[in-house]
């Protein structure tokens, strides 16, 4: 009976324990430094971190609140936050690669762009970027045509406006009408030589303009000619150019396999070319 009586005191003395237990220094209790020892690390287990530890960590809580309950763990979060962070190798072209589709081979090199079998992917590309070169060196020779048909005309308008700057300075006959009036002097009028003299002046002056009139006509028509040949060699030049952007379009639509690109996906694609 006795013993009995010390076993029920005991285990009494054992379920009150906790609530008695003294403070050890950090502030928490001995029982709860037991917890803690205990591996439960029921601080703030739970962290800011990333990982899922639950408290179940590696045990080291120490009764500050500073427990190292992440534990290992590591959730799919921080995964999911660096592949948010950074969406693909793609520099920014993902959805442009996406629409090129066989066009990305356009970063072969320039070894294998000048030796692909025709028909081949890279062959195409090959294509099309000696097609897009033609194009380019076609307008090339349109813009010069153009600049010397500007000229030409430049020069014409030059010509033209000398021709009516020295029509509308001359106020005098023509040298047919003075001549007619030198041929019909008398010999014998007291006046004949003063008249002849002042015919003769005129005349000089007529003549003079005449020759100058001619000359600027001249001028004139060849620079007229000019532009009509400048003219000329512009429309063959452009459709040249025509031409070249017509056999451009259809080596990308056989590059893109007959696929219509963007205007940023072309872009793309031509930058890589050196285009």
């Amino acid at each position: 009976m006795k013993d009995r009586l010390t076993a029920i005191l005991l285990a009494t003395a054992l379920v009150t324990l906790p609530q008695f237990a003294t403070t050890i220094p950090g502030g928490a209790t001995a029982a709860q430094a037991k917890n803690d020892n205990a591996g439960n690390g029921n601080g703030n287990g739970n962290g800011n971190g990333n990982g899922n530890g639950g408290g179940n960590g590696n045990g080291h809580a120490n009764g500050h609140a500073n427990g190292n309950g992440n534990g290992n763990g590591h959730s799919g979060s921080a995964a999911a936050g660096a592949a948010a962070a950074h969406p693909g190798n793609g520099g920014g072209h993902g959805n442009i690669h996406a629409e090129l589709q066989g066009l990305n081979a356009v970063h072969a090199s320039p070894n294998a762009l000048a030796h692909a079998a025709p028909n081949s992917q890279v062959g195409l590309i090959a294509a099309y970027r000696d097609r897009a070169l033609a194009t380019i060196q076609a307008q090339a020779a349109a813009d010069g045509a153009q600049e010397a048909l500007d000229l030409a005309s430049a020069a014409l308008a030059e010509k033209q406006s000398a021709l009516d700057s020295l029509v509308a300075g001359y106020q005098g006959r023509s040298h047919a009408e003075i001549q007619a009036d030198i041929d019909a002097l008398d010999p014998a009028d007291p006046n004949h030589d003063a008249m002849l003299a002042a015919l003769t002046a005129e005349l000089d002056a007529a003549l003079a303009f005449e020759s100058d009139r001619a000359a600027l006509e001249e001028e004139v028509a060849a620079a007229a000619a000019a532009v009509a040949e400048a003219e000329a060699f512009l429309a063959g030049a452009q459709d040249l150019v025509d031409q070249a952007a017509a056999d451009e379009g259809a080596a990308l639509l056989a590059a893109a396999r007959g696929r219509d690109l963007s205007d940023e996906a072309i872009a793309y694609l031509r930058a890589e070319l050196g285009l």
